[in-house]
């Protein structure tokens, strides 16, 4: 079981490597000499200076994520991005396997890739309303794929509902949070080891 929990991990830190490639060539090439990479991705303290509007905007976010990775997926029959952790018989011992998997997996990695690198750069080129539905639409896109295979029309809403929380995850990030990712990486990470939890625990 360690030796899968380790395997496990090391491929999550692959997968997280490969996430950091483009946006480390970019900042190398132009503005490796002004501002940290860790900075210049949003990877710092969260400031929060209204607390009412950040607690709301953390609320929609965990209900539009249930619709898009588990209700629909669910309702059309088609597998959710926690079905890798279903039927393995594990029972606690995927508590590893989640956490690699929320946290670096589908957390740490995404954020760095569509907030961090997309979403600020293209914010910056154009405006912060531009660069953020790019980077909203690519991560709906991104995540709907391969439901376009089982049913169109809900690979479609799909799209739709995950670019929504994109959008959100973004406007959170600059908006409420002074420029910081680590509120769309906490809030991403915790439910997606939540999700790999329940479909590793839950029968």
């Amino acid at each position: 079981m360690l030796a899968e929990a380790l395997q496990y991990l090391a491929n999550s830190l692959r997968h997280g490597a490969l996430c950091l490639i483009l946006p480390l060539i970019w900042w190398l090439a132009q503005e490796g000499c002004e501002e940290s990479f860790v900075k210049w991705l949003g990877l710092k303290r969260v400031l929060v200076s209204d607390p009412a509007p950040y607690i709301l905007c953390c609320l929609g976010l965990f209900a539009l994520m249930f619709g898009a990775f588990h209700a629909l997926p669910t309702f059309v029959g088609a597998p959710t991005a926690a079905s890798q952790f279903g039927g393995a018989g594990k029972g606690l011992a995927a508590i590893p396997d989640a956490l690699s998997y929320g946290f670096i997996r589908a957390g740490i990695s995404q954020e760095i890739l569509f907030r961090g690198f997309l979403g600020k750069r293209l914010g910056e080129k154009f405006s912060f309303a531009t660069g953020n539905i790019i980077q909203a639409a690519a991560f709906g896109l991104f995540h709907a794929a391969g439901l376009f295979r089982v049913n169109f029309w809900a690979a479609a809403a799909q799209t739709v509902l995950v670019a929504s929380i994109g959008w959100l995850m973004g406007f959170m990030d600059e908006k409420l949070s002074e420029g910081s990712i680590t509120s769309s990486w906490l809030i991403n990470s915790v439910y997606s080891t939540v999700a790999a939890l329940r479909t590793a625990l839950v029968p």
